[in-house]
């Protein structure tokens, strides 16, 4: 994924990655007009399927006119169906209920459709007012999976929350949990960015300065993942196996560009590594990385030893198992050779112990292969053996 930087169109956040979470605070009507229609205008003039899901104060008719105040050619942009503007309730809501699974199904769909069509990415923004309190556990628990969703791919999303419907532990759970936050003082548009997001990333990035010498001249490849999955910094062997550029890998999932999937798989050390707080290794095979590999992952702590994410290191060990191969190989086909031999052959260890005995040796001493190995070769008179030469 381009790591390209796109336009908010909102002047105090400026231009931002792809996979940016946003959330505004709002009292009115006005509040809202004054951040999504520049943010919408943006999206429009630079390529983005845009989809802006209303609720009051701010419903369909409403945010159509405002746009299309600011917009001379809304009308062309509305007929091609660049832009959608709807109702919550086509959106979140199953039978009057949050749906979480209709609402995830229904990005990635988007996501789908903007590809196709040739657009650069997709712009969202979404109105929480109707939500009860109820429904907010919910809620949060979708906000989780659609983190890893937005972050995974060309999307810009923007939330806006009414102030009158949130205490002040809510309101601060949802400044944590989104990249950029909004909230207007005496008049004036203020950001707020997330403390937690940039504490964690920070630590993460300062955890590879130990090493800031060798990070990129190691053959293996070794990427700083954080708790969500997230690559905070990958060396240029793990970016080139992967096609890419050390800095278009960060802030991307491992999973996703990685093996390709929406989630860990099963067998994923880092995985492990969250439940246990332990190291791993494992020997796996990824097409995408270019065969076998040995994977480590040792983690990595804050001052205050709380688990912030992994150093994952992968070596490759193609050669290895082509030596493997190559070695089995010759031996199966030495053992043939030996097995088939006309003369007989007996192989003892140090302490006159049978390790081998090929068919014709046997077959002269009259026993089995079976009933020689592991038994001294005195065990065998000299009354048994008949050589040959008799």
């Amino acid at each position: 994924m381009s790591k390209k930087l796109r336009k908010s169109g909102i002047d105090i956040i400026g231009d931002v990655s792809w996979g940016a979470h946003i959330c505004q605070f709002y009292e009115t009507k006005e509040d809202l007009t004054d951040i999504l229609v520049p943010y919408f205008k943006a999206g429009l003039e630079n390529n983005e399927l845009c989809l802006w899901v209303t609720s009051q104060p701010l419903e369909v008719e409403d945010a159509r006119e405002a746009l299309r105040k600011a917009i001379r050619d809304l009308d062309s942009y509305l007929y091609k169906g660049q832009i959608e503007i709807i109702p919550y309730t086509d959106w979140f809501t199953s039978e009057k209920v949050f749906d979480s699974e209709k609402v995830l199904s229904g990005w990635l769909e988007k996501l789908h459709y903007a590809s196709d069509s040739g657009y650069d990415g997709i712009r969202l923004s979404g109105n929480t007012s109707w939500l009860d309190k109820e429904d907010w556990n919910s809620f949060f628990e979708y906000k989780e999976q659609a983190d890893n969703v937005i972050g995974n791919y060309r999307m810009l999303t923007l939330c806006t929350y009414s102030l009158s419907k949130h205490n002040t532990a809510e309101i601060i759970n949802l400044v944590v949990n989104h990249q950029f936050s909004l909230i207007k003082r005496e008049g004036k548009w203020e950001r707020i960015e997330s403390s937690k997001r940039k504490k964690a990333e920070e630590e993460a990035i300062q955890a590879t300065k130990n090493w800031e010498y060798t990070f990129d001249a190691v053959p293996d490849l070794i990427a700083i993942i954080n708790n969500k999955y997230r690559v905070i910094r990958a060396n240029r062997a793990m970016a080139a196996r992967l096609g890419m550029k050390p800095e278009e890998c960060v802030g991307l999932t491992c999973y996703h560009i990685v093996h390709g999937m929406d989630e860990p798989p099963s067998f994923c050390p880092h995985k492990q590594l969250l439940k246990d707080k332990l190291e791993h290794t494992k020997e796996v095979f990824e097409d995408q990385l270019g065969g076998n590999f040995i994977v480590s992952v040792s983690p990595l702590h804050d001052s205050q030893g709380k688990l912030t994410g992994c150093i994952h290191v992968a070596r490759d060990i193609n050669e290895r198992k082509r030596a493997e191969e190559a070695l089995r190989q010759s031996e199966e086909k030495y053992r043939n050779i030996v097995d088939t031999a006309t003369e007989g052959i007996w192989i003892i260890d140090s302490e006159d112990r049978t390790t081998y005995v090929n068919e014709k040796m046997a077959e002269m001493l009259g026993y089995s292969p079976e009933e020689m190995i592991g038994r001294l070769a005195w065990d065998f008179t000299e009354e048994k053996i008949k050589l040959s030469a008799d």
